[in-house]
């Protein structure tokens, strides 16, 4: 056995006997925080055109991958943004974002990309 074969397994040891950590309620500003998304979503709307000419596209095809577990409809506002500042935004058709799973780049959903973003290779 390697001379640090005991301090490892008496680090992992320590740290898990005691079993898993009890639940925690989120503090109180946290959950406050939360209550800010519904106008964070109202204020990036609004100045969506704004946005959309700071930024000058010329074009190319930009795939939008949503965060783990979001739908494509979340994307929908940075769609519209990327579209309209002049680049071609394309939602992943796949859904939800669930993760990798083993068949998340085969054939078939290569196949069912939006045909700019199979043109582009990228």
């Amino acid at each position: 056995m390697p001379p640090y074969a005991q301090t490892v397994s008496s680090f992992w040891k320590d740290r898990f006997a005691s079993g898993p950590a009890a639940p925690v309620r989120p503090s109180l500003s946290h959950l406050l925080g939360n209550l800010s998304v519904p106008r964070d979503l109202a204020r990036t709307q609004a100045q969506a055109d704004m946005l959309a000419q700071q930024i000058r596209g010329d074009g190319r095809s930009i795939l939008l991958i949503p965060g783990l577990l979001a739908s494509e409809r979340r994307m929908g506002a940075m769609r519209q943004i990327l579209t309209a500042a002049g680049y071609a935004a394309h939602d992943w058709a796949m859904g939800r974002n669930y993760g990798p799973k083993p068949d998340s780049w085969n054939r078939s959903t290569v196949a069912s990309m939006p045909s700019g973003v199979k043109a582009a290779g990228r």
